[in-house]
C-alpha cells in the first residue's frame, strides 16, 4: 500500500541530562499513531539528525518501529558523505524502515552540491535501500534538486517513489508530476503552505507541526482530501496553524516549541535540545504557550 496522507516529522526527546529517551520516543511514536498519523518521519532536521551519533540513528528507528506498530517509520538519512548516507540507509531497513529520506548532501560547496553530485550521492541511497521506498528531500539544507535530477532518478530506480517539496516553490509539484507521471508522490513539506499545496493535488504533508496536533493535521490532510474543504480550512486555521505560526516565526525555533508542547501536554519527559540548539527564551515560552492554549491545545 502506498505510503500518503499524514506523514509526521517526529522531534527526538532527550533526557533533562541531554541522553536519547527512547522510553519518551515510543510514548510519542504512540500519540502520533494514535492521531492517525499515516507515516512518522524520523532522523529529520526536526529530530534533530546532526547531533546524533551512528548508533543512536539505529536506535531511534529500531523505537519507533516497534514503537509504530505497523505504521510506516520513514527514517532521514542526511549525510555530507555518500558512503555514511549508505551506511545509515542500511542500517535503517535492517531496523525495520519502511522507506528513507535522503537529502542532497548538505554540506556543499557548490562543486559538490552539483546535479550529477545530488544524482550519485541519491541512486547510491536507493541502491542500499532495496525494497525499501526512497524520498528525496528537496530543499533539504537549503538545496534544491532539479525536476529533471528527480525524473532521472524515478526512471533508474523504482523505489524513488517520493518528494518532500520544502523549497518555497509550490507549483513545483505539477512540474515533478509532470517529469515523473504518478511514479512518484509529492508531499507538501512546508507547515504553512500545507492548504495551498493541498489544492494543488500534492499527496500529502510531510511536516513537524502534527507532533503536538497529530489529529488535527491528519483531519486536515484527509478532510481536504475527500473534498471536505471548509471544514479542513477551518480545522487548520484554528487548532494548526496558530502552533505552526509561533514555531516558525521571526528566528525558526519549531523543534523546541513542539517539545515545549509535548512535554506540557506529558507525551515527552522533557524539552531538552541538544547543542548547538538552544532553550527559548523566557518570552517565546511564554508565547508559545499561549499560542497553543489559544488553539486548544494546553489547558
Amino acid at each position: 500500500m502506498a505510503i500518503d496522507g499524514h506523514l509526521c516529522l517526529s522531534v527526538t526527546p532527550f533526557t533533562a541530562d541531554g541522553a536519547l529517551d527512547r522510553e519518551s520516543l515510543a510514548s510519542l511514536s504512540g500519540h502520533l499513531v494514535a492521531g492517525g498519523v499515516d507515516g512518522v518521519i524520523v532522523l529529520g532536521s526536526t529530530g534533530e539528525f546532526f547531533s546524533l551519533d551512528g548508533a543512536e540513528r539505529a536506535s531511534v528507528v529500531e523505537t519507533a518501529v516497534d514503537a509504530c506498530g505497523g505504521v510506516p517509520v520513514i527514517a532521514g538519512v542526511g549525510a555530507t558523505g555518500t558512503d555514511e548516507a549508505v551506511s545509515l540507509t542500511t542500517a535503517a531497513v535492517e531496523a525495520g524502515a519502511a522507506a528513507v529520506m535522503v537529502p542532497p548532501p548538505f554540506y556543499a560547496p557548490s562543486f559538490f552540491s552539483t546535479a550529477t553530485g545530488i544524482e550519485t550521492h541519491v541512486a547510491a541511497v536507493a541502491e542500499a535501500a532495496g525494497d525499501a521506498e526512497v524520498m528525496l528531500y528537496d530543499g533539504g539544507g537549503g538545496i534544491e534538486i532539479p525536476v529533471e535530477v528527480t525524473g532521472r532518478l524515478a526512471e533508474a530506480h523504482p523505489n524513488v517513489t517520493m518528494v518532500k517539496l520544502t523549497v518555497p516553490l509550490p507549483q513545483k509539484a505539477a512540474a515533478i508530476r509532470e517529469a515523473t507521471g504518478t511514479a512518484v508522490r509529492v508531499f507538501c513539506g512546508n507547515d504553512a503552505l500545507t492548504l495551498y499545496e493541498l489544492a494543488l493535488g500534492v499527496d500529502g504533508v510531510a511536516i513537524g507541526v502534527g507532533n503536538v496536533v497529530p489529529g488535527d493535521v491528519t483531519a486536515v490532510v484527509h478532510g481536504y482530501r475527500a473534498g471536505r474543504h471548509d471544514e479542513a480550512r477551518t480545522r487548520f486555521y484554528e487548532r494548526v496553524l496558530p502552533v505552526a505560526s509561533i514555531a516558525l516565526c521571526a528566528t525558526p525555533q519549531f523543534i523546541q516549541v513542539f517539545k515545549l508542547g509535548l512535554a506540557r501536554m506529558g507525551v515527552i519527559a522533557s524539552d531538552r535540545v541538544r547543542r548547538p540548539l538552544q532553550p527559548l527564551e523566557p518570552v517565546r515560552v511564554e508565547e508559545s504557550l499561549a499560542a497553543m492554549a489559544h488553539a486548544g491545545v494546553l489547558l
